[in-house]
């Protein structure tokens, strides 16, 4: 039997006409309503730690890497124009072919570490 029809099959010995009808709430109060829901959810949402639910089981859950990616200098050139674009594509956005030899991701945009 195709896992289709054993789905449908065992849906339905598990739930008859009126219990398909049925609304069911889908209201959340907020991060920590949510994350109390199930207690597997916290398992695999990061944020419900920060609202009480750390992890209670196995998980894979890893803090994402918040190091900043080195792309290239770029600036404004030219005459403003009401949208954010590359010069190639009309805009006024031109930026450097590489990285600059001195990008730090320690204080990448941050105000005043600009050479």
């Amino acid at each position: 039997m195709p896992d289709f029809e054993l789905a449908r099959s065992q849906f339905r010995e598990r739930c008859n006409a009126s219990c398909v009808q049925e609304k069911l709430p889908f209201d959340v109060d907020g991060l920590a309503d949510l994350c109390g829901r199930n207690p597997r959810i916290r398992n695999v949402y990061t944020k419900c730690a920060h609202v009480g639910f750390p992890p209670n089981g196995k998980t894979d859950l890893k803090e994402p890497d918040l190091t900043p990616a080195p792309r290239p200098r770029c600036r404004s050139v030219g005459t403003n124009v009401p949208f954010i674009a590359h010069v190639n594509d009309g805009g006024t956005i031109s930026c450097d072919e590489e990285r600059d030899a001195d990008w730090d991701p320690e204080t990448a945009d941050r105000p005043g570490t600009l050479p």
